[in-house]
């Protein structure tokens, strides 16, 4: 039987063992891929609503998770700069995009979040932000209140739900040119680590 007849012989009665070969193959390869390099852990996420959409460079990050505790070539930080939400504007999608962000922050898939003065002003009545007065006593200078923006819980309670960033690591990186609002969600998966992303943003507009 000549050759081009056995390939075809071979393909119209092995095809199924063929795909199967193949599969398992490609398989085997993804599966030492992983091992080899498997992929970085998100230990923290920050959502950044109305951010400009640009490449964000999470190395600038690496100091942030030495200094936490953790390996730079097996941990990352997240950043979400998916969610462009204007309250000003009626329509479907923006409308949309608003009720799932506050999903979001109520369901314990937000960190730490980002917000400009507008968005900032449309979510704070909602209680969806946590009262940042204690960590700001035991970790902040009281001088710098001009940067901690008040608002009132649905006890009448007075707490501090957010904190201005001038000009910080994020200007830097091109994620917003005006002033950003940083605030951790009531149901923030890990506070504390939000948290400290918090002081190291500060810190990165003091430097």
């Amino acid at each position: 039987m000549p050759f081009p007849k056995k390939v075809l012989h071979l393909w119209m009665y092995y095809k199924p063992a063929i795909f199967a070969a193949l599969a398992l193959f490609l398989l085997l390869v993804f599966g030492l891929i992983r091992l080899v390099r498997p992929p970085k852990q998100t230990v923290l996420e920050i959502t950044a609503v109305n951010a400009n959409p640009v490449a964000v460079d999470l190395s600038a990050f690496d100091s942030f998770l030495t200094d936490a505790g953790y390996d730079p070539a097996r941990e990352v930080i997240k950043v979400d700069t998916s969610f462009r939400i204007s309250r000003s504007e009626v329509s479907e999608i923006n409308d949309s995009s608003y009720q799932i962000l506050i999903a979001r922050l109520l369901a314990r898939d937000v960190y730490l979040c980002l917000l400009d003065r507008q968005m900032f002003s449309a979510l704070d009545g909602q209680n969806a932000f946590q009262d940042l007065s204690e960590p700001i006593a035991r970790s902040l200078d009281p001088t710098e209140a001009p940067l901690f923006i008040h608002s009132t819980d649905s006890s009448g309670r007075d707490i501090i739900s957010g904190i201005i960033l001038k000009d910080s690591l994020l200007h830097r990186m091109g994620l917003y040119t005006g002033d950003v609002i940083a605030t951790i969600p009531a149901f923030s998966p890990d506070d504390e680590l939000a948290w400290q992303m918090i002081v190291f943003l500060l810190q990165s507009q003091i430097e």
